[in-house]
């Protein structure tokens, strides 16, 4: 499991996310598990370019799918891009099938989250492998560096947090990730939530707002 950890933090790197007011929610699929998420209030779901460009960078990661991702509804279809402000939900290809209720999921992920290993040579070891896919994905050199870290464990999440440098033909970026890993319906998760470097509340508001959005999570028809 701990080779899942640094890899299902990375994907798109463009975000922070609020608690969600509103009444639109998005259906997505896990595996077999079919699940929703309210829109929070000025968030949209992507379409157009936006659409393109989020799905052929989600097919870059080889570790994880991306069932989910919202953009704030300004930057929608926008000349400069979607911002750095949304939010990505991830799920790990390889424990899809896998069904395993929250309490068991967060107990066997606390001694991971103390294991020093996949911080430093083989968390920097898989960013290196998610550079080549990305670069592959999209056609052009793309570098994503950092750190990122673990923030321990409570009833609903484990918690993921760091800064990622990502270096692009555009220039280099320093962004805020904060993770919330959990399981819901038995299927386990991850929402993501990004932001420029210089947001208020750096990391540990990121770590909060993914956990907010986690727990809104429920279960589909």
């Amino acid at each position: 499991m701990n080779k899942l950890i640094p890899a299902i933090f990375v994907g798109a790197a463009f975000s922070a996310a609020p608690v969600a007011h509103g009444t639109e929610r998005v259906t997505f699929a896990v595996g077999e598990g079919r699940f929703s998420i309210p829109v929070p209030d000025g968030y949209c779901v992507p379409d157009g370019s936006d659409r393109e460009l989020l799905d052929l960078t989600a097919s870059g990661d080889k570790q994880n799918i991306t069932p989910v991702s919202l953009i704030r509804c300004e930057r929608r279809n926008h000349p400069d891009g979607i911002g750095f402000d949304y939010v990505l939900i991830k799920a790990p290809r390889k424990v899809l099938a896998a069904r395993i209720d929250r309490a068991e999921f967060l107990k066997m992920m606390a001694p991971e989250m103390g294991k020093a290993d996949w911080q430093d040579h083989q968390g920097q070891e898989i960013l290196g492998g998610v550079s080549k896919d990305m670069s592959d994905a999209l056609g052009s050199d793309i570098s994503v560096t950092g750190s990122i870290g673990p923030h321990g464990v409570d009833s609903d999440c484990a918690y993921l947090g760091g800064t990622l440098e990502v270096e692009t033909i555009t220039g280099k970026r320093s962004i805020l990730v904060g993770g919330c890993m959990t399981t819901t319906g038995e299927k386990i998760m991850t929402v993501n939530t990004y932001a420029a470097a210089d947001t208020p509340g750096g990391v540990a508001r990121q770590m909060r707002r993914a956990h907010d959005l986690a727990m809104q999570i429920r279960p589909a028809p």
